[in-house]
């Protein structure tokens, strides 16, 4: 009696090796793909959102400073500070010069600000992400990885 050869890519369920190969190449690309596109939109979501930037910029030395104009209007300025550090009250007049408004300050604290004065009865609040800082702004360091927001409090 002859005996016939199996071949060598035939497995006993009846699968040839062939296809049970692509199935594998497909799920890995269809698993490369779903990773890929997650680290891709994380990335997308580090540009988006400026919170999210403070991961991308211990990096690059980026530093940000938003102004937040009694929450009717906020505005977001960003620069690239290296290993640079630079006083708060530096930045904003760099600030004010390139967006073409005033600023004034005195004694430390912010006077004036686009035009909108700081009073009596509400004033230019410094925070450094989301902490109050109660020292005068020519005291403050800016440095890369840094987000301040100055906002107007009553």
């Amino acid at each position: 009696m002859a005996k016939t050869k199996k071949k060598f890519y035939h497995i006993d369920i009846g699968i040839s090796l062939p296809w049970v190969a692509l199935g594998l190449v497909s799920l890995i690309c269809v698993a490369n793909t779903v990773i890929l596109t997650n680290a891709f939109s994380k990335e997308i979501d580090g540009y988006i959102n400026p919170k999210n930037q403070l991961l991308i910029s211990e990096k690059t030395g980026r530093a940000w400073v938003e102004i937040d104009f009694d929450g009717k209007q906020k505005r977001l300025f960003e620069s690239n500070l290296g290993s640079y550090h630079y006083e708060l009250a530096a930045v904003l007049a760099q600030i004010a010069k390139t967006a073409h408004f005033s600023f004034k300050m005195k004694q430390g604290e912010i006077e004036e600000l686009a035009g909108i004065s700081a009073g009596e009865t509400r004033s230019w609040r410094v925070y450094r992400y989301d902490t109050r800082i109660n020292q005068p702004i020519d005291q403050i360091t800016v440095s890369g990885n840094d987000y301040y927001r100055i906002k107007l409090e009553p």
